[in-house]
Parts: C-alpha cells; structure tokens; sequence
C-alpha cells in the first residue's frame, strides 16, 4: 500500500504592483496632444492605464486615451437618460468622453452625441460599455479634434484589416 505524498502548499505568484489609474501629466503622456484635450485638467482620472499597450489592442489602448471615469453629481442626475432601466445614484460611478463631457445634451443647444456618457451597471460591463462608445459616439462626437479623429479612422481601418486577414487565414476564430 503506497502512502500519499503530503500536498505542497500553492504558490502565489507575486503580483506585479500596477501603478494607479490616473492621469499623469508627464512628457509622455502629454507628447501625444491628440489624446487630451486642452480643456483636460490634471484631475481628469483617464480610463487608460499604463501598460495597457501590452494586452491590449492599439484601437483599444487609443479609446481608453479618450474617456475618462467620473463619479455623477447632482448636474448629472438631472441629464435625461433615455433607455435605462435604473435611475442613476449620486456618486454613481460612470465614464464619458473626454472631448465633450463639457457640451450639451438636451435643448436647442444639443451638441453632445449618442453615449457620450455611460454608467455602467457592472464592473464586468466596462468594457461593453467602452465598445458601445468606440462604435456609437467617437465615430459621431462633434467635439472630437480633426486630428484625433484621423488617428481614430486609421486604427480602425487598421483594426479591420487585420481581423479580416485573420479570418482569412483561419486563425480568427
């Protein structure tokens, strides 16, 4: 009868300290002055992270660059909110577009474009909520620069074309 070998505790690997999510106002962050407007103020929490380069893709890594996580204050409880299913809360955690957080979103001065502004119900829904506004407001937002929005057009020209040589080739799915 063989005697069964004692279990070796498991080994947590230890994790790499990730710096936290903000907005620093470095040479590198400020080289590409196509991602933050001049209107961004050092207290802007961006969504992008460094080292998002390493997992993510570069349309992906470019459309954090543009929305920005904010907590919704009274201003924003009253913005209409058409097609919810739960009222928004005060300091409820949400994500906008940094380009026109500022604009209009009812009246004759609506300027602000479809998702613009998105609360999440989620942390799992982030990244729902990141893509319904790189597919339904970047490609709309009035406030977006020329040049941004031309970075914005060739990574996703760029993005397509790589997952079509990718199904292509059979290796997409």
């Amino acid at each position: 009868h063989l005697a069964k070998k004692p279990k070796a505790p498991k080994r947590r690997l230890a994790k790499k300290p990730r710096k936290p999510n903000t907005c620093s106002w470095d040479e590198e962050t400020t080289s590409s002055s196509a991602t933050i407007p001049q209107s961004a103020s050092p207290s802007t929490l961006l969504l992008a992270q460094d080292g998002d380069e390493e997992h993510l893709s570069p349309l992906h890594v470019f459309v954090r660059k543009q929305i920005e996580i904010f907590t919704a204050t009274p201003t924003e409880l009253a913005q209409p909110a058409p097609g919810r299913k739960q009222p928004i809360q005060l300091h409820q955690v949400g994500l906008r577009c940094i380009h026109c957080r500022n604009a209009h979103s009812t009246g004759a001065k609506k300027t602000r474009v479809r998702r613009a502004v998105c609360y999440p119900s989620a942390i799992g829904r982030i990244y729902h909520s990141v893509s319904d506004m790189k597919f339904d407001h970047f490609t709309h937002c009035k406030s977006i620069p020329t040049e941004v929005r031309q970075t914005f057009e060739s990574l996703k020209a760029e993005s397509k074309a790589s997952k079509e040589k990718q199904s292509k080739s059979g290796k997409g799915s």
